[in-house]
């Protein structure tokens, strides 16, 4: 799953790797205003999955929801310092 996901993003969401970066940098200094660009920035790759899934019980708003948490933990657990 982690390799499809990888390769969904890189083959997707055509993203400036270094402006996505500053964005995260940001919004792990409670910059609001980055938290929302960063959402608009994977707004087309979180669509493009919540499409393509399924999960019983699930609209895909659920969907799309579970995926904008999961980018804001990833956030959370990312190490600037280190990329």
């Amino acid at each position: 799953m982690e390799i499809k996901l990888n390769s969904i993003i890189m083959k997707e969401a055509h993203m400036n790797f270094k402006y996505i970066e500053q964005l995260v940098t940001k919004c792990k200094n409670g910059d609001s205003p980055s938290k929302e660009k960063l959402a608009e920035e994977f707004r087309p790759l979180i669509f493009n999955i919540s499409k393509r899934t399924f999960i019983d019980g699930y609209e895909i708003h659920d969907i799309q929801n579970q995926c904008y948490e999961t980018l804001f933990k990833c956030v959370c657990l990312y190490f600037t310092t280190q990329n």
